[in-house]
């Protein structure tokens, strides 16, 4: 990045910065993806409004369900934002772009913590709260959100400290805000959050080979009930940032980000109205089997409380 030296009154000033065509192109790509991520998770969003009317808004207010939907709300909110400034919808200058640069840094970092959040609670669900496995989830939880939380406070200084405001008005018509210099610290940020999937999966994989089953075949069913393979999908969504940091320039720092908060937030809606859903489910399929109130042959005894049958099905090897 080149810097004016010619007037002693113009020293603060940058001169405007060289944009490479292979860096136009990324930055044209990340204009129009940003406007896919927001694009998609309002169309999810929409799709799947019914079932969140009927399964929370419709439910008594649960903590649980308040902090999801704070988040998903949250997240689309930011998303937005993120598409207007990105596809040049708002006039920006060096000091509107620092300060997007650190909406974008610290919505990231809530973004990833929402998610491993989550994930962190249904493991807990899967192990039936043991305490070993606490200790150790929560202690792979705790070194690799710290990587996280550390990288990117590198990643916030150096990037507020670089970027740029750029317009560009010949074959690309773009105005946004550019980094001049790649950043190695976004290696640390992504690589703890890659950390913390490898440990989920395995643990998902270890609950389901501990998992009593007649046929081995039966290993596939119960890897995807207990969700492997949305832990897969959350791994490969931050495997994907991994890699455009490491292989990419400079121009792809924002190139991945936008889509796959959206799936994440896509993913983490989707499997949080599933909860719901069964939840509403087994309420409604306990209900049947519910006996009522009825009198006995004693007058004594009074009314009984409801009686709630439970079965379970048993399968032996013969």
């Amino acid at each position: 990045m080149q810097r004016s030296n010619g007037n002693k009154s113009l020293a603060g000033l940058r001169a405007p910065m060289s944009v490479s065509l292979s860096d136009l192109r990324s930055l044209e790509a990340t204009k129009y993806l940003s406007g896919v991520g927001i694009t998609l998770v309002l169309y999810d969003h929409l799709l799947n409004l019914p079932k969140e009317i009927q399964y929370v808004w419709q439910e008594p207010p649960v903590f649980l369900a308040a902090c999801v939907l704070f988040d998903i709300y949250l997240r689309e909110a930011g998303l937005m934002y993120i598409a207007v400034v990105l596809g040049g919808a708002s006039p920006m200058d060096r000091q509107r772009c620092a300060s997007f640069t650190i909406f974008a840094v610290v919505y990231g970092l809530f973004s990833n913590a929402s998610v491993h959040s989550y994930i962190l609670f249904r493991l807990y669900r899967i192990w039936d709260d043991r305490r070993f496995i606490k200790y150790v989830l929560g202690t792979a939880f705790v070194i690799c959100m710290t990587a996280t939380i550390v990288s990117d406070g590198y990643v916030l200084k150096q990037l507020t400290a670089e970027v740029e405001y750029v317009v560009v008005s010949a074959k690309y018509s773009i105005a946004t805000c550019v980094f001049p210099y790649k950043t190695w610290y976004l290696v640390g940020s992504w690589g703890g959050m890659v950390a913390f999937d490898l440990v989920a999966l395995a643990m998902v994989t270890l609950s389901s080979l501990m998992t009593p089953r007649r046929p081995n075949t039966a290993i596939i069913g119960i890897l995807y009930k207990q969700g492997f393979y949305t832990f897969l999908a959350f791994l490969l969504l931050r495997l994907s940032r991994l890699l455009a940091t490491i292989s990419g320039s400079s121009a792809d720092t924002l190139l991945m980000p936008p889509v796959t908060w959206a799936l994440d937030g896509v993913l983490s809606y989707r499997l949080f109205l599933m909860i719901k859903q069964v939840e509403n489910g087994s309420r409604r399929h306990w209900s049947k089997y519910d006996a009522g109130p009825r009198p006995r042959g004693n007058m004594h005894v009074g009314t009984q409380p409801p009686t709630i049958l439970v079965f379970e099905e048993i399968e032996m090897d013969t």
